[in-house]
């Protein structure tokens, strides 16, 4: 039988937007799988694959699923992930609540520098993070603002500025050793392709962790038109 344990989230907003950050979704699974499975931070959550279907600037809960697979409910989550603790395998899931939009806002303060496109959808940073959450969110943007600033997206939007989704986040080990960095971030293309009016992106991120050991992980994002999106 699977066990299904049951937190309530208090997200955060940042810098203006009207949405949860999928990095904020992974941060509050990861803290609350470590607390409930009682894993210490040294200890690795392999994720295989972190999915985000779903924008909402609702809290809502999180769901962790232990000895099963999540059961299958179209529409009710914004984001689930699939990993492993250990030995532990762990499915879990944010499912946003319509009647508790989030209450809380902040600036995001990532410190992203050094910003230099090289091929048509990738390039290189440089990051300093304080938190996991911290961490997943300067990840993304670098990712983010590394493409915007290549002639992959100008090409395909000019000087329009594209509707940007996280689409998923593969092969991310969270670990203490990530919380802390400061360290560059080489992004590599994996490719694009169009489908459904948008520009689908298949990056590869490589980077030091606080230890010196090499961390990689995949991250896919859409692209799309302003005006067709409007």
């Amino acid at each position: 039988m699977t066990d299904i344990l049951r937190f309530a989230t208090e997200f955060t907003v940042y810098d203006g937007r009207q949405h949860v950050l999928g990095a904020s979704m992974i941060a509050a699974i990861d803290d609350f799988a470590r607390r409930v499975l009682r894993v210490s931070s040294d200890q690795v959550f392999r994720i295989k694959r972190a999915k985000f279907t779903v924008k909402t600037g609702c809290d809502g809960e999180i769901l962790v699923y232990l000895g099963g697979a999540l059961p299958d409910a179209e529409g009710a989550y914004a984001a689930t992930v699939t990993g492993v603790f250990g030995e532990q395998p762990v499915a879990a899931a944010f499912s946003p609540d319509s009647t508790q939009p989030v209450r809380r806002s902040a600036p995001s303060a990532n410190r992203i520098t050094a910003i230099e496109p090289t091929e048509e959808f990738g390039g290189s940073c440089h990051i300093v993070t304080s938190g996991l959450e911290s961490t997943l969110r300067s990840l993304v943007d670098a990712n983010k603002l590394v493409q915007l600033s290549g002639r992959g997206l100008q090409g395909h939007f000019g000087d329009r500025q594209p509707i940007t989704e996280l689409v998923y986040l593969e092969g991310v080990e969270l670990v203490a050793a990530m919380h802390e960095l400061d360290t560059d971030v080489e992004i590599s293309s994996r490719g694009g392709r169009v489908a459904d009016g948008r520009l689908y992106t298949l990056n590869s991120l490589a980077f030091a962790d606080s230890r010196g050991n090499a961390r990689r992980l995949r991250m896919a994002f859409s692209f799309e038109n302003p005006v067709s999106g409007a």
